[in-house]
């Protein structure tokens, strides 16, 4: 396992990046997201970078929907199973940006009372239970009340995988304090090296 110290921040395999004080806790933006972040790029079998590119893509629209810290980590971490984390975060936004204005297309409920976004599982739920399994029609459809094809690669990517999802997200939540990421960048360090 090779390790570098480069002032102050751990670089090891899964390229997850900690701030180690003198006695070697960790800071990194709060103990949930430190927890959060570790247990992604452990869950998800991406790298720190990749997480980091992925919220870079999103940028703050997932917040402004008010979705949650861990159902965005779950999101952007199971789909970069099949994309970079820079193209996770392309596709989400894209996602997002068509949500609001693909409900009333499509004649589905997206928002809670508040006008926030629902959670992603209940929104994928919601166009499975009107179209069932998509064929390309639907996906047509679809694409037109999102406005593009990579808000709809976000719908076929996670659709058939909602309670995974669901998984995912109390995973994250689980993990959401210092214990985990403490106990990732252990591992990534020789214990020697601090005595």
């Amino acid at each position: 396992l090779k390790v570098q110290t480069i002032g102050g921040v751990v670089v090891g395999r899964h390229g997850l990046r900690v701030a180690v004080d003198h006695d070697g806790f960790i800071a990194l933006l709060g103990q949930r997201v430190a927890g959060m972040t570790a247990k992604s790029v452990e869950k998800f079998k991406t790298t720190g970078q990749g997480m980091a590119d992925a919220f870079k893509g999103v940028g703050s629209l997932a917040k402004t929907h008010g979705i949650e810290m861990k159902n965005q980590m779950a999101i952007l971490g199971m789909l970069q199973g099949s994309k970079s984390g820079s193209e996770a975060g392309t596709k989400y936004k894209a996602f997002l940006t068509g949500a609001v204005k693909a409900q009333d297309k499509l004649g589905l409920s997206f928002t809670d009372t508040n006008g926030k976004l629902l959670p992603m599982f209940s929104i994928l739920e919601s166009i499975k239970g009107k179209f069932g399994e998509l064929d390309s029609t639907e996906l047509t459809q679809l694409k037109t009340a999102f406005g593009s094809d990579e808000a709809i690669m976000v719908v076929t990517d996670l659709i058939g995988k909602t309670n995974a999802l669901q998984g995912n997200i109390a995973d994250l939540g689980g993990s959401a304090n210092l214990d985990f990421a403490k106990n990732m960048a252990g591992a990534m360090t020789d214990q020697w090296e601090r005595l």
